[in-house]
């Protein structure tokens, strides 16, 4: 809402549409509305292409994602849209999307990085939630230095140890989770993580319900 604090931010913006423009846009399709986006001086994604036919596409998308770390923006994958406007309108929407358009979506960037350390949280219901303090690691647009163990059964089901090397992924690139254990890199010597049986707020004993997955305080 304060126009002067989001001056003093570098936000950027990339364009590739148009709201609307009377009497008509100049262009009847996707490739040149780009092209005369960038003539009216409007900053465009460089990164584009027009493509024939299947194999044209799967290739532009697998260049895509070889190129997505390289970028100085941050993408989870490409628009596939019908170039046409003449078809797209024949298309039209669903009610929530267009039928013209489908997003192809990048297999979630993986990065390794080394377990320093659990912490064990107490939510208002006191519910028990392990979290994982990791060594600051940047992937898919911040850096992570916390993950959710969810509960204890995921501990002994990664089989965790001390200082362990995990392998992080980002479930939808927002939630961090931990994928897996390079258990190759592990220390002969590592001890297994011990899970707690009393509270680490007031020290009372930690109680389970039947077929739950939760400890409580």
């Amino acid at each position: 809402k304060d126009i002067h604090e989001v001056a003093k931010r570098p936000l950027r913006a990339l364009f590739y549409t148009i709201g609307h423009v009377a009497p008509a846009l100049p262009v009847n399709c996707q490739i040149d509305l780009l092209a005369w986006l960038k003539e009216m001086g409007f900053p465009v994604a460089e990164n584009y292409l027009q493509c024939r036919d299947h194999d044209g596409l799967a290739d532009f998308c697998g260049k895509m994602e070889d190129l997505r770390g390289k970028l100085d923006y941050d993408i989870d994958g490409v628009v596939v849209k019908m170039d046409d406007f003449t078809l797209q309108k024949k298309l039209g929407f669903t009610a929530k999307s267009p039928k013209w358009a489908i997003a192809y979506k990048f297999k979630p960037e993986e990065k390794e990085t080394k377990l320093l350390g659990v912490e064990y949280q107490v939510g208002r219901t006191g519910a028990i939630t392990p979290v994982a303090i990791l060594e600051p690691v940047y992937i898919s647009g911040s850096t992570v230095s916390r993950c959710t163990l969810h509960n204890f059964d995921e501990i002994r089901r990664l089989d965790l140890h001390e200082a362990d090397v995990l392998t992080i992924v980002k479930s939808g690139e927002i939630i961090p989770k931990i994928l897996s254990v390079n258990t190759q890199m592990r220390d002969p010597q590592a001890r297994e993580l011990p899970l707690p049986d009393s509270c680490p707020v007031c020290h009372s004993p930690l109680s389970r319900e039947p077929e739950a997955a939760i400890e409580y305080c």
